[in-house]
C-alpha cells in the first residue's frame, strides 16, 4: 500500500513538471515581424 502511494505521489509530480516544463509560453518574440521579408545577405569573398 505504501509503495503504491508514493509510485502514485512522484507519478504525479513527474507529469505536473512535464507541463509546466514543455507548456507555451504563450507570447513568442521573434526579431523579424511576419509581415516583413528577411534581409539577404550578400556574401563576402
Amino acid at each position: 500500500m505504501k509503495k503504491k502511494l508514493i509510485s502514485t505521489l512522484l507519478c504525479a509530480a513527474m507529469t505536473a513538471s512535464m507541463l509546466a516544463g514543455c507548456g507555451n509560453g504563450g507570447d513568442a518574440n521573434t526579431d523579424a515581424p511576419a509581415n516583413e521579408p528577411a534581409k539577404e545577405e550578400t556574401p563576402v569573398m
